[in-house]
């Protein structure tokens, strides 16, 4: 399989992640609170071992940073669809 450089698209950078998500209209404080006990998790010794056992990296964000992030990839994504012709119909 070709690497998106060898297809002519040497920016590309590809990563896989993952979120915990709630229903829409959530109370701003048990957003908060919530966020925190995943960081704190997430952020543990223990977790982050097993992480890097796995060659994981870990990027901890609140939700406006993930709402940040996620609307850059939905951006980026989109775009690379579209120049490659990719875009359904």
């Amino acid at each position: 399989m070709p690497t998106f450089a060898e297809l002519g698209y040497p920016d590309v950078e590809s990563t896989t992640w993952g979120w915990i998500s709630g229903p829409p209209h959530m109370p701003a404080d048990i957003v908060t609170k919530l966020n925190k006990a995943v960081q704190d998790f997430v952020g543990s010794p223990e977790m982050q071992a097993r992480f890097a056992a796995e060659s994981m990296v870990t990027k901890q964000m609140d939700s406006a940073a993930l709402t940040a992030f996620l609307t850059g990839e939905l951006r980026r994504w989109t775009a690379l669809v579209e120049e490659a012709g990719l875009k359904e119909k």
